[in-house]
């Protein structure tokens, strides 16, 4: 019987199969039961930049794919906590369990070069005997870019309809009152939903262009308090917000910051945006920072806790635990916070303390 690992060597067996699925354009390798990679096509040779079919074979996908979590674990590719999210683990398993063919998307965090990158794929396992050994034919289609045009029709313009229709009605409101009172009343609900409108299209234009590499850094200075204070005002007179308590912590220091101010901006905005949608009206969210040595913490705090299993896959892109209408604030932190102002996004969850979100930014000479 043919080793299975031995499975890609060159011999007159296997040549048809290597045709089959060098002729296939998107990712497939062929996994033994313990769900080792037996045989890859060039495609998957590509997406690891060119690695050699000798160091690819024997490995498990997430290590393969230089999977975040994989990476950052010493446990193996499937045995992570991780791992019981994994769309890729979880369909080989079902396939493997159900013996017949399973589709499903999932998401992968992935380190290249050195920096984390998001992808989502539409994975398919189709379990198969040869020559009396049980195989998995591993299919993975990068649908990241289908899934991030979804992701703004349902939520760029699911918000942007919502609030001009909100806008149209705010004005013919004012144009049908002659109190005076009341239509300044109705003026400043309705320039907050143009300022909120107004950041709604300019963030989802700079995460197009953080995730196309295209994103320029421009670095300016200002001191925290004042940074902190103008996102604290601008979403305290959110009407969705209007009930819910935000404290700056006042014994936070005034620190003059070096960098992209509106990135940070956008980045303080959605860890604050985050807290207050998942605290009750009187929970309070606290906000402020840290300086120790070179480096600034700033912190967004509310005494709600993150469960386990949300927790694992929290900077997920398009990963929501309000609706398919939600999902790139996390994501777009970390990626703001780490690719382009080169500092650190990670949060801390438990029953005795809540949850804080932090933002850790070094400072340069």
């Amino acid at each position: 019987m043919q080793d299975p690992i031995q499975l890609y060597s060159d011999n007159v067996n296997n040549t048809l199969v290597k045709e089959i699925l060098n002729s296939l354009p998107y990712t497939a390798v062929l996994l033994n039961k313990k769900r080792e990679i037996v045989f890859s096509n060039k495609v998957s040779l590509d997406t690891v930049h060119q690695i050699t079919i000798e160091k690819f074979i024997g490995k498990r996908p997430g290590d393969a794919l230089n999977c975040l979590h994989y990476i950052n674990n010493i446990e193996d590719c499937g045995k992570t906590l991780y791992c019981n999210f994994c769309g890729i683990t979880n369909v080989i398993l079902q396939a493997q369990f159900k013996k017949q063919k399973q589709t499903q998307e999932s998401r992968i965090n992935r380190i290249i070069n050195g920096i984390e990158y998001s992808f989502e794929l539409q994975v398919t396992a189709s379990p198969f005997k040869w020559d009396e050994n049980d195989f998995i034919l591993l299919t993975m289609i990068n649908i990241s870019d289908q899934s991030r045009k979804r992701a703004l029709e349902r939520i760029f313009f699911h918000d942007v309809l919502n609030k001009t229709s909100s806008l149209s009605g705010f004005f013919e409101l004012i144009k049908n009152n002659d109190n005076a009172t009341k239509q300044r009343e109705l003026l400043e609900i309705a320039e907050t939903i143009s300022i909120d409108l107004n950041e709604e299209i300019i963030s989802q234009k700079e995460l197009m262009a953080a995730e196309n590499g295209e994103l320029k850094v421009k670095k300016s200075s200002k001191y925290t308090k004042d940074i902190i204070n103008t996102i604290v005002y601008q979403l305290s007179n959110y009407t969705i917000f209007k009930d819910h308590k935000i404290e700056y912590n006042k014994n936070c220091e005034n620190i003059l910051v070096s960098t992209d101010i509106v990135l940070l901006k956008r980045i303080l905005m959605n860890m604050l945006k985050n807290a207050l949608e998942a605290s009750n009206i009187n929970d309070i969210i606290t906000i402020g920072c840290k300086q120790t040595g070179k480096r600034i913490r700033f912190y967004v705090h509310n005494p709600r806790v993150i469960d386990e299993d949300v927790q694992l896959q929290i900077f997920q892109r398009s990963f929501s635990t309000k609706s398919i209408d939600r999902g790139l604030g996390t994501y777009s932190m970390k990626l703001l916070g780490e690719r382009y102002l080169n500092g650190k996004v990670h949060f801390e969850s438990n029953e005795l303390d809540g949850t804080t979100f932090n933002f850790h930014l070094t400072m340069e000479e």
